[in-house]
């Protein structure tokens, strides 16, 4: 692949303007690339396949890649790229439509506006063991918070028990075509699910969601959604595994959520 910066501009003197609502910035930083296909020779998915900047360096590392692209001017473009290409599938679709099962690994540049609801199909839906995705710094910051963070969410309870280890690398937004407003981070996930093992993964992760319903109530009030349970009733489970009816789902730990999951759902 020639110059990764003058084949963006090359492509996009062909193309239609990139659209800022799909999140239509692309890298062309080659250490930044090299970073985020960091893969295995194994079945893997891209999502965003874009210009195919990041294609070309994650083909170098599988022979089986297969790519899901929303643009239908953009997939059209990738058909042509990779048109000899067995090793590589140009797949034009929603990858919130997506059947994620047949992927060992998957990489992708996640647009802004549904990086959360990328994130919790990706870790729900699949049993990847391996997710390297390029998100807003302010994005990462919210959605991987810590405990105990007045930011602590759902997805982090759920990436809490799945990350085994994590690898990250800041990106700036100058080498993005065209610029965006923010800078962007790579994250590189090796997951294991064994934590979760003995539950289903989604439901969890939809129980715990529903738990942050209103963040500002307590974790009593927000377990009203469960009817099958009078609120005297939950007052004593909550009890019962020491987690105090009174926290603000925020203040509630991960493996306090899963006891909670067990005890009324599972």
């Amino acid at each position: 692949m020639k110059n990764v910066k003058e084949y963006i501009e090359q492509a996009l003197n062909i193309l239609p303007k990139p659209h800022k609502s799909l999140g239509q910035n692309f890298l062309f930083d080659e250490s930044s690339l090299t970073f985020l296909s960091q893969i295995d020779n194994v079945p893997t998915l891209e999502i965003g396949g874009g210009l195919g900047n990041l294609s070309f360096f994650l083909k170098a590392k599988t022979n089986n890649l297969t790519v899901i692209e929303l643009d239908k001017v953009l997939a059209k473009f990738l058909n042509e790229q990779f048109l000899d290409d067995e090793e590589v599938k140009i797949v034009n679709e929603d990858i919130l439509k997506f059947d994620l099962s047949s992927f060992n690994q998957i990489v992708g540049s996640l647009p802004y506006y549904i990086t959360s609801d990328i994130i919790a199909k990706l870790l729900t839906e699949s049993r990847a063991s391996r997710i390297n995705i390029m998100i807003q710094v302010d994005a990462y910051e919210r959605i991987f918070a810590k405990f105990p963070s007045q930011d602590f969410n759902p997805l982090a309870v759920l990436l809490s028990f799945l990350i085994s280890k994590k690898e990250v690398k800041k990106v700036n937004r100058r080498y993005f075509i065209p610029q965006p407003r923010v800078d962007s981070i790579i994250i590189n996930m090796e997951l294991d699910y064994s934590k979760l093992s003995d539950v289903n993964v989604k439901e969890f992760y939809l129980f715990v969601k529903k738990c942050f319903m209103n963040p500002r109530k307590t974790i009593l009030n927000n377990l009203s959604f469960l009817n099958s349970f009078s609120k005297s009733d939950l007052e004593k489970i909550l009890n019962s595994l020491d987690i105090n009816p009174l926290l603000r789902p925020a203040a509630i730990e991960s493996n306090e959520y899963l006891l909670l999951y067990k005890a009324l759902i599972n």
